[in-house]
């Protein structure tokens, strides 16, 4: 894979991909955002990817825009019928995002779209569920 210049797109089609591609956009986001930001933005796509793979399935289409004025961001698309996002997203607003904890703080599960949230700049969802925009 070549490096990023203003647009990226690209489709993944079996979980054999998924070392290759978390190791692009990693190097993708190290030639681009400062190394503080690197490790939290690796999270926040491993749980985006972890996410599209076991709710919506493959293929899942990846997609990475650069820009001066809006920075970086980082779109994975998969193939489910997505989820309520309008519920999470009514609790995010009506009590903050660390309220996803609250009923998953110790399960091995539930805790992915918390863990964007605070490891990015911004998390955007289409109406669906099925695609979610990481901006950096």
């Amino acid at each position: 894979m070549s490096p990023l210049l203003q647009v990226y797109s690209f489709q993944a089609y079996c979980i054999d991909e998924y070392e290759e591609i978390v190791e692009f956009i990693e190097k993708q986001v190290k030639m681009i955002c400062p190394f503080k930001m690197v490790y939290s933005t690796k999270v926040a796509v491993i749980e985006a990817l972890d996410n599209a793979i076991e709710h919506g399935g493959f293929p899942i289409h990846i997609k990475i825009c650069h820009s001066e004025e809006k920075g970086l961001a980082i779109m994975i698309k998969d193939s489910g019928k997505g989820f309520l996002v309008r519920d999470k997203i009514k609790i995010i607003e009506e009590y903050g995002v660390d309220h996803l904890l609250k009923d998953n703080l110790f399960n091995h599960r539930g805790r992915g779209i918390y863990m964007m949230f605070k490891t990015v700049n911004n998390v955007l969802y289409n109406e669906v569920g099925n695609e979610v925009s990481l901006i950096i």
